[in-house]
């Protein structure tokens, strides 16, 4: 990868970009904003989002969506992965509509090591949006990599991560996956970042753009 001038509007634009790595530390000052720029990437009147959920609470992650729009995307699936059964999420294999929220649907996977069950989930999620009949953009946001490389190898993470952002971007969307680079060796984000089309990293106060 080349690295390029920060710019992450500029990948939501870039037509040869489905698939993003975001590797900035949660607390970075301008985390929020880059993730909220990866996920609204059109208008949310013809947006359908994804929002996997590790690392936060579908309710968590909902209010941090509200925080940097004025409406939600006309479709919102989550799959909440973790913990068991958190907040607004469903127990076992069927979606649940959200309580009081938007239009969409909740679906849970037990642990972070069952990635079998989480692609299937994410498969869902995107069939789902497929049945609408309707000509939404969909966005994806995996939030985040790392608890997955808590519970396998590498090798293991990164085959899963291949298959994932082909479907996303099989349906013509557009996914941005984040990981906390402190947690793990450079070498295992440098291996990981070779999956997307290109890596939004931290560079001080700012964020640096690098696309193949």
């Amino acid at each position: 990868m080349a690295t390029e001038p920060a710019s992450v509007d500029a990948l939501v634009a870039d037509e040869s970009v489905s698939s993003v790595l975001v590797a900035v530390p949660p607390e970075h000052p301008e985390a929020a904003d880059a993730c909220s720029t990866l996920t609204i990437v059109a208008p949310t009147a013809d947006l359908a989002t994804i929002g996997v959920t590790l690392s936060t609470s579908p309710d968590d992650w909902l209010d941090e969506l509200r925080s940097h729009t004025d409406s939600l995307p006309a479709h919102v699936s989550i799959v909440d992965v973790g913990e068991g059964t958190r907040s607004t999420a469903s127990d076992g294999g069927q979606p649940a509509p959200f309580p009081n929220g938007p239009n969409g649907t909740v679906r849970t996977v037990r642990s972070p090591g069952n990635l079998t069950q989480l692609g299937v989930r994410v498969t869902e999620a995107l069939d789902e949006i497929a049945e609408l009949e309707s000509d939404l953009t969909i966005s994806l946001c995996f939030d985040s990599i790392s608890p997955l490389l808590f519970h396998d190898e590498t090798d293991t993470v990164f085959e899963f991560l291949t298959v994932l952002t082909g479907k996303v971007s099989a349906d013509d969307g557009f996914g941005h996956y984040h990981i906390d680079p402190g947690a793990h060796e450079e070498a295992t984000v440098h291996t990981l970042a070779t999956v997307f089309d290109a890596a939004v990293e931290a560079a001080g106060d700012d964020l640096t753009v690098r696309t193949r």
